[in-house]
Formats: structure tokens, C-alpha cells, sequence
């Protein structure tokens, strides 16, 4: 029953002291606490009871008494046992030193006889008188050494050899003692709740895109570690299965008992005559020594012994069941949150063979179809409302400098989709806008901040973009060789596409554009940089127009800003004065 957070369920080192752990445990025993130490054992109370107290010693608070019998688990140090449930604290005292009355006895080892039974000796030898023999499946208590076992308990006598000398044939075998109950439940509770966390975690990630980043080192880094996530959420599941099968057999068991115990209370049927009538037993019947009063020949049955037999029992089967469910609840909840890393990286791994399959099919279809060899690429996204075909006239007469060689334009089209501003209209836009102007706080009474466009809308458009420079790098063109630029919406997505790929691109051209989803950005380009940072940081172009009625001049210059301080971006700003929401050939 390891605990969860050793488990490895977040890939990362298990949790422990550092350099402060002398101190503590110098602190602990000044103040009387007791070390704890690596392995607990199995206790049982003497017929007496024993005192629970708050702390090891007999001066401090007694939190309850513990009747003869009762069975628990706890660390010994110093003549005191703490038990081991956290659920359940209090130190309990061995021995009383003045009296030498014993409270608590070390539940002796449980062997279990194999094969075809073996033979009860006298003394630890083969050749002693035998004084039984014990049929296969038989469990003993005893102490082991030299490779016999002394049976303990009460008018129990006789050694057990563990196995022959001779023909090394098993005799004996070591039965585990039973885990506390409680203690198992709470750890299943504890290990299910973490692995919740790291459902959701995978949950949230694979929302935010996080988790299906683009084809490259970075992604399949963090491939490799939800792997692990799953290997491990796997193995605790099943771990915590086998916990919850364990103590549904002992509440069956304790049931069991208990439900033998409860038909015991059941009154004997009285013999019958002839008539059908009861028979009395005549006095003279009864011995002399039996008939000492009319207050014993009038017990009520059944007798006291045997119905708190069968409460104590009882109360055992609703105990065990208790925590029978709640280790069954856990391990169920623990074997969901399991299934849904695993589906979680059934998906990754299905979309990074999506994404490889798709930009080698594009980068055939563009090799097929053009046979001039090109140095870099510019990928131009539309914006919201048109399509590429009106931006191929006005670019027409754009140039790229011959120092950068031979360059290819990739105009993709965005998809037909319900347009919030248009009543619902089907319009060509990579996400929806759900209203203009795009400003920071929309005037009225009172004044309210702008509604702003959905993360996941700009992680599906992300990905789009993102598609394009797959399919030229699998022409064989490098990232940092590829600029993305765009008008409007589509500048709107060329931050998040160039800030949230996993490999350097040569830069990004905003035209009267912004950004979308701030928060949903910062942490997605954190998320996506290299674990070394950047070489360089990523480069923009930024143009806007002062009479823009659309995009709020105001607004764009602040996030120009943001984009440099905060995300540490090259932003190269230019506001054109007698410029609306357009271009122009300055431009």
C-alpha cells in the first residue's frame, strides 16, 4: 500500500525532508514525540484493555480504552506503540515497569501449511515424537527459528518444520499479515484524489492545446511524459483494484462470521412428546451440582457471552463494509481517472500521425505542382468575412527582397462558420468574433469591458495556421524561414500562430489586427518555449491606422506593448495618421 505520492504519477521526484530533517527530528524528541520508524507491526490487546493516550506518557490526556481483543497496526518505540492509522492517533503503553502488567502482545507470524499437510513435532527435531498432523491449507501462528516454527497460543504446543533438510520440500508458508482497513481505505481515498488531479491536468492541457503541440523535439517531449503519466495511473489503478478485491473477500468473511454468530442466539427447539408439547426436564434430572439456584435454572437464553460475540461481530461486518466501499469507491474513480490520461494520449498520438500524414500529403501536392525551388515562404491569412482570392490582387505587386531568394505565398482559407456578429450567418472567419469595435471598454450605461473571443476558438484556428508550416517544413523548408502575416482577424491569429510553435519562425506582420485571449497566449507561449528559451525572440511588424473605427487605435498600441514587456517579443510599431481599417501602399 505505497502512498500516492511516491507513485510518480506527476513524473517528478517523490516528496521528503531536505536539510531540515535533523533539526526536526531533534525538535521531536525533545518535545517527547515518538521517531517513526520504517516498519510497523501487528498488535493485539491483552484481556485487560489498554489506555489510548494523547502523547507517550501516562500523565497526558487519555483519548479512549481499548477492550481485550481488539487487533491494530502501530510503530514501536520505547516501550510505546502509536498506531499507524492517522485516522486513529494515540500512544498506547507495552508494559506498566511498576507492575509488569502486560497491555499489548506482538501478534506472532501466520503460516499456512502447503501441499499434502506436515507433521507437529514435540521438539525442533525429525526424529521427536509427532503429536499431530496438519492437513493442507492449515493456519498456525508461530515463532520461526532455525527452520522451525513454535506454535504459540493458548494449550497449543508443538514445532512445525518450515521445510525438509533433506529433499528442500515446503512444509510451511509465510502468510502476510492483514493491512489495517482504515489505513487501507484512506491511502486508496488519498491515491484516487491525486490521480484526479492528474486527470484533470491532462484534461485542461488537452483543451488548451498543450498537449497536441506541433511535430517537433518539444512535442514529443511532452508525449514521452504523459506516457509516464499513463504508465503510472495504470499501475496505481490496478494497485488499488487488487486493494479493493482484498477487502471485499474480508467483508464477506466478517459477514460471514457474523451472520453464524447472530443464527447462534437463536433458541434450541425444545424436544416434543407425543402430543406435540414440550417436555420439561424433571428435577431429578438435573444434577445436584447444576441445580445451585432458581436464578440459573432461569437464565434467559441466549446467554450474555454469546450475544456480545455477536455484536463485537457485527459490529466487525459493518466496519469492514464501510471500508470495504470506500476503497471500491476509490479505486473505480482511480481506474476513470486512469482511462482518461490513457485516452488522452491515444489522442496525442492519433493527431501527431494525423498532422505528419497531412503535411506530407500537402507538401506532395505542392512539389507535383510547382517545380521551382524556393528559399522561404510567407503563409497570408485573410480576414474575417474574405477570402484569400482579393489579397492575391493587392499583393500582387509585393516583393520580397532578393536576399531572401526565391519565395513562395501559402494563402490558406479560413472555414464557413456561425458568425455572432452577423446573427449566426455562415461567414469565413478562423474564429468567432463576438463583437466589434474591438476595444477595451464598450461604452454605455454603465460602461462593461468588451467581451473577448474564446481560447478554444483560437486554439482550433492555431492549429490551422500551424498546418501550413508543417506541410513546408516537410518540404524540406525551415521554420525560421517562414513569416506569417495577415489583415484583421487573420493578424489577429498570427501572434497566437507564431508565438505558441514549438520552433522559431522568421517573424509575424500584424495589419490593423490585435490580440485575442491574452491570458489563454502568455501561457500558452511559455508553455511552448523551449526549455532553454529562445535564441532570439520572436519578431513582429505591426502596422495600424490612426482613423481605424474597428480595431481601437488606443488599443492596439497598448498591446503592441504588452506584447514587447511582457512576452519579450520585437515589436517594430508604425501608426499611420490619415490610415482606416485597411491598407494602402505605404503600407
Amino acid at each position: 500500500g505505497s502512498k500516492a505520492s511516491g507513485s510518480g504519477l506527476h513524473g517528478g521526484t517523490s516528496r521528503g525532508g531536505g536539510a531540515g530533517e535533523e533539526d526536526e527530528g531533534e525538535e521531536a524528541e525533545v518535545q517527547g514525540e515518538i521517531a517513526e520508524p520504517q516498519e510497523s507491526s501487528f498488535w493485539v490487546v491483552c484481556e485487560n484493555g489498554v489506555k489510548v493516550y494523547a502523547e507517550p506518557s501516562t500523565d497526558a490526556t487519555v483519548l479512549e480504552e481499548l477492550p481485550g481483543g481488539t487487533r491494530l497496526e502501530g510503530f514501536e518505540t520505547d516501550g510505546w506503540v502509536r498506531r499507524a492509522n492517522n485516522d486513529s492517533a494515540g500512544c498506547m503503553l507495552v508494559k506498566d515497569h511498576e507492575t509488569q502488567e502486560v497491555y499489548l502482545l506482538k501478534e506472532p507470524p501466520t503460516w499456512q501449511v502447503s501441499g499434502n499437510g506436515t507433521n507437529v513435532f514435540a521438539e525442533p527435531s525429525m526424529q521427536a515424537i509427532v503429536l499431530e498432523e496438519l492437513p493442507g491449507g492449515t493456519r498456525i501462528q508461530g515463532i520461526v527459528s532455525d527452520g522451525w516454527v513454535q506454535r504459540v497460543g493458548d494449550g497449543v504446543i508443538g514445532f512445525v518444520p518450515v521445510n525438509d533438510p533433506v529433499t528442500e520440500e515446503v512444509y510451511l508458508e509465510f502468510v502476510p499479515p492483514l493491512r489495517d482497513m482504515g489505513k487501507v481505505a484512506m491511502e486508496a481515498e488519498l491515491c484516487a484524489a491525486e490521480m484526479r488531479l492528474v486527470a484533470a491536468d491532462v484534461r485542461l492541457r488537452m483543451e488548451e492545446d498543450d498537449l497536441l503541440p506541433s511535430i517537433g523535439d518539444r512535442g514529443e517531449e511532452r508525449r514521452v511524459h504523459l506516457h509516464g503519466q499513463a504508465e503510472a495511473t495504470g499501475a496505481e489503478a490496478e494497485r488499488l483494484a487488487a486493494d479493493a478485491e482484498e477487502l471485499r473477500a474480508r467483508a464477506a468473511e466478517a459477514q460471514d462470521l457474523a451472520d453464524e454468530a447472530a443464527r447462534a442466539l437463536i433458541p434450541p427447539e425444545p424436544e416434543l412428546d407425543e402430543d406435540g408439547n414440550p417436555i420439561e426436564p424433571e428435577k431429578d434430572e438435573i444434577p445436584d451440582d447444576l441445580r445451585e439456584s432458581d436464578s440459573e435454572l432461569s437464565e434467559p437464553w441466549p446467554p450474555k457471552e454469546m450475544v456480545e460475540r455477536a455484536e463485537r461481530l457485527a459490529a466487525e461486518a459493518k466496519e469492514a463494509a464501510k471500508q470495504s466501499k470506500r476503497t471500491t469507491e476509490a479505486s473505480e474513480s482511480a481506474t476513470a481517472s486512469a482511462t482518461a490520461v490513457r485516452d488522452a494520449l491515444q489522442t496525442t498520438e492519433e493527431e501527431l500521425k494525423r498532422r505528419v500524414d497531412t503535411a506530407a500529403r500537402v507538401a506532395s501536392f505542392w512539389s507535383e505542382a510547382r517545380t521551382e525551388d524556393i528559399s522561404c515562404a510567407v503563409i497570408w491569412l485573410h480576414g474575417q468575412g474574405e477570402s484569400e482570392a482579393a489579397w492575391q490582387t493587392k499583393l500582387a505587386g509585393v516583393s520580397v527582397h532578393e536576399r531572401a531568394g526565391p519565395c513562395r505565398w501559402i494563402w490558406p482559407r479560413a472555414e464557413l462558420q456561425r458568425c455572432s456578429t452577423r446573427g449566426g450567418v455562415l461567414t469565413p472567419q478562423w474564429f468567432d468574433t463576438p463583437e466589434f469595435p474591438i476595444c477595451r471598454v464598450v461604452r454605455g450605461v454603465p460602461d462593461r469591458p468588451r467581451i473577448d473571443e474564446h481560447p478554444k476558438d483560437l486554439t482550433k484556428a492555431t492549429r490551422r495556421a500551424h498546418a501550413a508550416i508543417e506541410a513546408l517544413e516537410a518540404e524540406g523548408l525551415p521554420s525560421d524561414r517562414i513569416v506569417l502575416a495577415g489583415f484583421g482577424q487573420g493578424a489577429a491569429l498570427v501572434t497566437h500562430a507564431v508565438l505558441r510553435f514549438q520552433r522559431p519562425l522568421a517573424g509575424g506582420a500584424i495589419l490593423s489586427g490585435w490580440i485575442p485571449c491574452k491570458e489563454a497566449l502568455a501561457k500558452a507561449a511559455a508553455a511552448s518555449m523551449p526549455p532553454g528559451g529562445w535564441e532570439s525572440a520572436p519578431q513582429f511588424f505591426w502596422c495600424h491606422g490612426a482613423r481605424d473605427g474597428v480595431v481601437e487605435p488606443r488599443l492596439a498600441t497598448d498591446q503592441a506593448k504588452w506584447l514587447r514587456e511582457e512576452l519579450g517579443a520585437q515589436v517594430k510599431f508604425r501608426m499611420f495618421p490619415e490610415l482606416a481599417f485597411g491598407v494602402d501602399a505605404e503600407v
